[in-house]
């Protein structure tokens, strides 16, 4: 098999409707000794699919593996979206029924992606995203089928025994903290901090340290409010914010990836749901203790995925005083410039060709895809990319079979839709 670099990053990361996702979704590279993330999840590694320890930014990490047989065995359309939302899945805009939420790949097993349902559920897909089956039929189950699970992640440890399934994270409507530690069939409920917050376990956003599984971060609902674990989600602390950023709602929490495992535990970047620039984007870099506010850029209701490679971060969002649309930090999210149109984009995600930008919204309604933009790596030169789904991914996975990059979406009510990159 070829080289290829895989990462999670939950494209997300993001943010949602009444709730959003610290979503994290792969960034695939094949430049040796680089780093891509998509939503600021797990950081990727080169590797020769052999799952043996390499080096990157000074930590030992695993690659994952290619399934899937020879590659480019993944099979589907190349250069076409495919919508491949299964059957037994409803779209119908109810009044609770917002469809997709997050899309999820496995850091070890690439052929491997986990998708949310609004009141249906936890999907997989053992074929990198062409066919699926619900999942979550065991203890607990029927609370992620109860409600709507804004926020998603999946354990970042790319040592983990390919035949161990992973730990996933969910938080929503439900309400608390939920974990499951075989690969979405069983679920156990932790509290979040009940901390006189309005509504201590209306969990947002959760994201996954790129060198620790184990460490999370936690956005809340329509309020202010920031939680941290150490241990996988079975406790949590309440992270004291900014007075400036009482303004902002619905923050969406990210890991900035240093390249090295001890700063990236205590970098963080946060983006408020919009509130026409008043709150903004604001960055940590001791772990919460102090904040600086970096930008005025907010993202929109619903979901906000970033993506990082080499320490680059690309930012959608709207109200930013340097444009609407991307933001690019060459220096780890201090300062930041606008790429592109100018339009309001809501999730970037990338592989190692291209970078995307769309905005998808949180509505049962329709979003207008026609100014989704892309840009060829390394993100310098934006254009136009006109899309015909009827809305865009609350939050996209990256994977690659070995030979192509595919991506996998979660756009609400248009479902689940599939893109092989040439």
């Amino acid at each position: 098999m070829r080289g290829m670099k895989l990462s999670l990053a939950l494209l997300l990361i993001g943010c949602s409707s009444s709730g959003g996702s610290g979503a994290h979704t792969g960034g695939v590279s094949g430049t040796s000794g680089s780093s891509a993330t998509s939503s600021g999840g797990s950081s990727g590694a080169d590797t020769t699919g052999t799952n043996g320890p390499i080096t990157y930014g000074g930590a030992v990490s695993c690659g994952p593996a290619v399934m899937g047989g020879t590659p480019g065995g993944s099979g589907g359309a190349v250069d076409m979206w495919t919508n491949v939302t299964p059957s037994g899945i409803s779209l119908a805009p109810t009044s609770d029924n917002f469809g997709m939420q997050d899309v999820l790949v496995d850091p070890v097993r690439p052929s491997d992606l986990y998708a949310f349902v609004c009141h249906q559920g936890v999907w997989k897909s053992t074929d990198f995203g062409q066919t699926w089956g619900k999942v979550n039929t065991g203890p607990g189950g029927d609370m992620i089928d109860s409600g709507k699970p804004w926020g998603e992640g999946i354990d970042s440890n790319r040592c983990r025994d390919p035949n161990t399934k992973p730990a996933l994270y969910s938080l929503g409507s439900q309400g608390g903290f939920w974990k499951s530690i075989d690969g979405g069939v069983s679920w156990t409920m932790s509290s979040l901090p009940n901390d006189g917050k309005p509504r201590p376990q209306d969990g947002y956003d959760v994201d996954v340290d790129p060198y620790d599984g184990n460490h999370l971060i936690v956005g809340f609902h329509e309020e202010p409010g920031l939680a941290e674990s150490t241990d996988g989600g079975q406790t949590f602390q309440s992270i004291t914010l900014d007075p400036g950023m009482a303004a902002g709602t619905s923050y969406y929490a990210f890991f900035i990836d240093t390249g090295d495992p001890t700063t990236t535990a205590q970098v963080w970047l946060l983006v408020s749901q919009a509130t026409g620039g008043t709150a903004g984007t604001w960055r940590t870099q001791d772990g919460g203790k102090t904040w600086k506010q970096v930008s005025k850029n907010e993202h929109n209701h619903g979901q906000c995925q970033i993506y990082q490679q080499n320490g680059i971060i690309f930012l959608p969002g709207v109200y930013a005083v340097e444009g609407w649309g991307v933001l690019r930090s060459d220096d780890l999210g201090v300062t930041w410039t606008h790429l592109g149109s100018g339009q309001s984009q809501g999730v970037v995600f990338g592989t190692s060709k291209n970078i995307y930008a769309q905005n998808p919204g949180a509505t049962m309604g329709t979003m207008d895809q026609s100014q989704s933009e892309r840009a060829a790596q390394p993100g310098d030169t934006w254009s136009t990319w006109a899309l015909t789904m009827t809305n865009g991914p609350k939050r996209a996975a990256v994977t690659s079979d070995g030979t192509h990059n595919i991506i996998v979406g979660g756009d609400w009510n248009a479902g689940l839709w599939r893109y092989v990159e040439p």
